[in-house]
């Protein structure tokens, strides 16, 4: 017999919020996802805004740079027109016979004044020099265009000449600038020319002290390399291929990024144009070197970043294996609670039965028969039957044997019912 509290009322360890919709839910997991999604996308527009400013930066330095190279030159090249106004001068003002010395020492006291100048020549119609400030006899400079641009047509009232070797100086580079004076018919009278050292101009770009794995050029808007820092043995006295190219790219932008001809290397390219002149500075600046200055300013930051990172990916991906194990022991807890309420209902079922046969059974005296619910009488065999799984058998017992049947032995009927 069954006793105690009903089953339905028996307390059951799963909590009535656990359904379906709770093990869907997880909002931590989901905020956790999300800060990884938002703090690496601010980690990539961070990094990107970061090397962009880099490359601005730099860009801005190589602009100052170029700048700068650029009115240094512009103002070397003012004061050679000053020396040729003083030269002009001092000629008109004397008749000199050819290579005078008294005039060579004129010339000697400009050229000593000025560590960019080589040599200062006077050139008659014919361009051939008659005055000079080299040593020996003059040498033959009419394959020079510094020296016959100014006798075709159209001729130039200030001419640069290209990058050359001299003939009197060995292994020394220079570019002539020359000047024709005229009488008041535009023929010439002479033509003053200064030879330019380009040591000089290397040793100006040495000065400026870019940073590593760039390139300090001054350069011909036609390509001619005048001289570039670090040397590099095509650059001086070489042409820059491409150049029409560059070109494109420096109209459409202020500094394009350009594969350099001479090495193959991709560098960021400022430029100055110098004063009315085809000469220009330019900075080629690596783009690798860009990168690693960058790398080596933001390192820390970054590792610093990137570790913060790590570590929240790392709880994240720790609270999405525990909600996944929630989610398991939650499912377990939840086919175990359908499968407890199916068991209850059947004991419940079978304990209702059970408490039908308690108590005191209305039976009859003579034929023993029980009267049901409703009032019924029936065999003891067929109420407990519906009531239970119990089945019956027939038999006899041995009291009843003796009475109704007293001729047959007793073992003979005993027999019979086993």
């Amino acid at each position: 017999m069954y006793s105690g509290l009903p089953l339905h009322d028996m307390e059951v360890t799963i909590p009535h919020t656990m359904n379906k919709e709770s093990l869907t839910k997880a909002p931590p997991l989901l905020f956790g996802f999300l800060l990884v999604v938002c703090l690496l996308g601010f980690s990539i527009y961070g990094i990107h805004k970061s090397y962009s400013s880099a490359v601005r930066d730099t860009r801005q330095k190589n602009q100052a740079i170029t700048d700068l190279l650029a009115m240094d030159i512009q103002r070397t090249f003012y004061a050679v027109s000053q020396i040729f106004i003083g030269m002009s001068a001092l000629i008109d003002h004397e008749s000199f016979a050819p290579h005078d010395p008294s005039l060579r020492r004129a010339l000697f006291s400009y050229m000593n004044k000025d560590p960019y100048l080589m040599d200062l020549l006077v050139l008659n119609d014919g361009a051939e020099i008659i005055h000079w400030t080299g040593p020996g006899t003059p040498p033959d400079i009419r394959d020079r265009k510094y020296a016959t641009s100014h006798l075709g047509p159209s001729p130039p009232d200030f001419f640069i000449g290209k990058p050359k070797q001299s003939k009197v100086h060995t292994q020394r580079w220079f570019f002539g600038m020359s000047h024709a004076v005229r009488d008041t018919n535009g023929a010439v009278r002479y033509i003053l020319v200064a030879i330019m050292n380009l040591e000089y101009f290397e040793k100006m770009f040495l000065k400026v002290g870019v940073q590593e794995g760039s390139a300090l050029l001054l350069l011909a808007d036609t390509g001619e390399i005048y001289c570039r820092i670090p040397r590099h043995p095509g650059a001086r006295g070489g042409r820059l291929e491409g150049i029409h190219e560059i070109k494109e790219l420096l109209a459409r932008q202020p500094s394009p990024i350009v594969t350099s001809p001479l090495d193959g290397k991709k560098g960021l390219v400022t430029y100055r144009t110098i004063g009315n002149t085809k000469l220009i500075t330019a900075i080629s600046q690596c783009l690798d070197s860009i990168r690693s200055h960058w790398w080596l300013t933001n390192r820390d930051i970054l590792l610093l970043s990137l570790l913060l990172l790590a570590a929240i990916v790392a709880v994240t991906s720790l609270l999405y294996q525990s909600h996944s194990r929630l989610v398991t022991a939650q499912s377990g807890l939840i086919r175990a609670g359908a499968t407890k309420d199916i068991l209850i209902r059947q004991l419940e079922t079978a304990l209702t039965e059970v408490k039908t046969l308690q108590g005191i059974l209305p039976i009859c005296a003579s034929c023993k028969k029980i009267r049901d619910d409703k009032g019924y009488w029936g065999q003891v065999e067929e109420y407990i039957g519906r009531r239970t799984d119990a089945q019956f058998s027939h038999g006899i017992c041995p009291d009843c044997a003796r009475e109704l049947y007293p001729d047959i032995p007793l073992d003979d009927l005993v027999e019979d019912n086993t």
